[in-house]
């Protein structure tokens, strides 16, 4: 029953085509995280990261596949394609049309491809497999950087190319650990959203307890006050859902709790902003670098709000060094109306979901909680991290997967109304229900 159930929603192939088809997209699309920058090819004058070459050779058939007429669009594939469109014409205005474009192929296509590919659970379970090998390798190289002293990849890779290395940082004495990605802070705060998933998407305790330690080893190995502060951020809301799991209003308490937060925040304190950026830092000098950099990237882009300045020099030893902040980065760069265009696509991929309680598959349900707190994730950070290269690339890949999860979700809903839940369905959702709760089937009925 199930299976037909399946074939009779829009889109959803049967479970071995969709396994079959799938695995190559999914590799495709992590494995550019382990690929370091530094192998970047030029095609006539335009640069290639790995990572982006791979998302630019998914796009045209990531395109076809979501453009059937069988897949149901939803509102963040319009708003990620004005996102873009906004980008590239602002950086067009600024006469930075090359880096602009860029971004915006790397943000618009790993979107697409997510939307694509990773639509139903055989899907997600090889975008899960492939995350796996790729986080267990990236922290792998993490703790060789930690035990060799240096950024150990990126050394080799720039010395065999006769490249211009990366100064290593360090902290306590320790080398901050990168592994191939850009900057130790990237590579913290990726392996805090892998744990995310991992949480969400690990069938037993023992599954999530190893997968979800060995990412919180690569944040460690960091150093860096961002993961620390992702890891916990995350670990506090799982440890909120299993609480008060069986409270399908629980989400809508702790949006409210958390407005009302930031409402105070702002009502009490003299500089809200700069007071919450203070405070997500475990360093209190980093915290008061990062409200200088605030204050003077604020007065900058109060000189053009509208379409930033493009990807250009400052002459500012500030802003031409680090921005810890991919908000700043953007209006910088393309406009306030980017951030505001970034953040609503971001948030469309969820907040517009609902309940529904009626699903019949449980790692689906799970998942989709998963992605959702990685781009709640990657909101809040981003308030003192800027993500490019893989990191930002992993944003618009988890934004469109949990797209299709909304896609499937609404599909599930569509067909429920048309065609009424079976008592069999009825009765195996409630026993679930139950069973999450805690309570017996007679003291539930009672």
């Amino acid at each position: 029953m199930t299976a037909l159930r399946a074939r009779s929603i829009p889109g959803f192939a049967p479970s071995s085509e969709v396994g079959r088809s799938r695995r190559i997209p999914a590799w495709l699309a992590l494995i550019g995280a382990l690929l370091p920058f530094e192998l970047a090819i030029y095609i006539a004058d335009a640069r290639f990261t790995p990572a982006r070459l791979l998302i630019v050779l998914l796009l045209p058939a990531a395109l076809t596949v979501l453009l059937r007429k069988e897949r149901r669009p939803v509102i963040s594939d319009l708003l990620i394609f004005v996102t873009a469109a906004w980008m590239i014409y602002a950086g067009y205005s600024a006469s930075t049309l090359s880096p602009a474009g860029a971004e915006a192929l790397e943000l618009f296509g790993s979107y697409v491809v997510g939307r694509a590919y990773f639509l139903g659970r055989p899907a997600l379970e090889n975008f899960v497999g492939a995350l796996k090998v790729v986080t267990i390798t990236l922290v792998g190289l993490g703790f060789a950087d930690t035990l060799s002293g240096r950024f150990l990849v990126h050394d080799i890779v720039t010395n065999a190319l006769h490249l211009q290395s990366i100064n290593p940082q360090y902290r306590e004495g320790w080398i901050r650990a990168t592994a191939t990605l850009d900057h130790p802070i990237l590579f913290g705060v990726f392996c805090a959203l892998a744990a995310t998933i991992f949480l969400y998407s690990e069938r037993s305790a023992a599954q999530r307890l190893l997968f979800v330690g060995l990412c919180s080893l690569g944040c460690i190995a960091s150093l860096s006050s961002a993961a620390y502060l992702s890891l916990i951020l995350v670990i506090t809301i799982y440890a909120y859902d299993c609480l008060l799991k069986r409270y399908y209003w629980r989400w809508q308490l702790l949006g409210a709790m958390c407005s009302v937060f930031i409402a105070l925040v702002f009502l009490l304190s003299n500089n809200p902003v700069g007071w919450l950026v203070s405070h997500m830092t475990l360093d209190p000098e980093s915290g008061y670098y990062r409200i200088m950099i605030w204050d003077i990237a604020t007065a900058q882009i109060a000189l053009s709000p509208i379409f930033g300045f493009g990807v250009i020099e400052f002459n500012d030893q500030v802003l031409d060094n680090t921005v810890d902040s991919i908000w700043l980065v953007m209006s910088l760069r393309f406009g306030i109306p980017a951030i505001a265009l970034l953040c609503l696509t971001t948030l469309a991929t969820f907040v517009l979901t609902g309940r529904h309680p009626c699903a019949d598959d449980d790692y689906e349900d799970q998942i989709r909680t998963g992605f959702t707190l990685v781009l709640v994730t990657y909101l809040v950070v981003g308030l003192t991290v800027h993500f490019w290269n893989y990191t930002w690339i992993f944003w618009g890949l988890c934004a469109g997967i949990r797209a299709s999860l909304y896609e499937r979700q609404s599909a599930r809903r569509g067909q429920q109304v048309a065609e009424p839940v079976s008592p069999v369905a009825k009765s195996r959702w409630h026993r679930r229900n139950v069973a999450s709760s805690g309570l017996s089937p007679r003291a539930s009925k009672s």
